[in-house]
């Protein structure tokens, strides 16, 4: 992923507790490339989750991805009715509205 930093912040400054000085740190996602071999045959940008295997790190141990475990009610639908970027229209104002009152509520 190709990022650019939109805000640094530092935080827990007068917690006694902190053992470290601590950040967080806002990314924008400028760019994502993918191997092609992760991607579903005949797709440009949907990886196949059948075929990535990413490392992670886990409680200070290496883990990777294993077999599917069961299905997802989300999968049942299309990915349009709950991603509303990917909506057109009336629908995407919509979503857009809806999306933007929820961040303003959840915000600060």
């Amino acid at each position: 992923m190709e990022v650019s930093v939109e805000s640094f912040n530092n935080f827990g400054d007068n917690d006694k507790r902190m053992a470290v000085p601590a950040y967080a740190i806002e990314l924008k996602i400028n760019r994502v490339s993918v191997m092609p071999q992760v991607l579903q045959n005949g797709s440009k940008n949907k990886i196949d989750p059948n075929k990535w295997n990413p490392l992670i790190m886990n409680f200070r141990k290496l883990y990777s991805l294993t077999s599917e475990l069961s299905e997802s009610r989300l999968a049942r639908k299309p990915e349009a009715l709950y991603a509303p970027w990917k909506q057109k229209g009336l629908k995407r104002l919509i979503g857009n509205f809806l999306l933007g009152r929820s961040n303003k509520r959840h915000s600060h």
